[in-house]
């Protein structure tokens, strides 16, 4: 059997050549924000769409 090829959650472009979708969690910069190992978006500023982090309710 041929060996399988997955995905990299771990490179911001998953798609060689194509940069309107990013993975997410390579670029977080916030501890508190949490996202699976391939959640994506057509955007470059994941963190400004959070809309509900309330640090002084230690919220994760």
């Amino acid at each position: 059997m041929g060996s399988k090829k997955y995905p990299d959650p771990n490179v911001i472009h998953p798609i060689a050549g194509y940069d309107k979708e990013i993975y997410v969690k390579p670029i977080i910069k916030n501890p508190n924000i949490i996202v699976g190992e391939f959640t994506y978006i057509a955007d470059n500023d994941f963190e400004s769409h959070v809309t509900h982090h309330y640090e002084w309710n230690h919220c994760h």
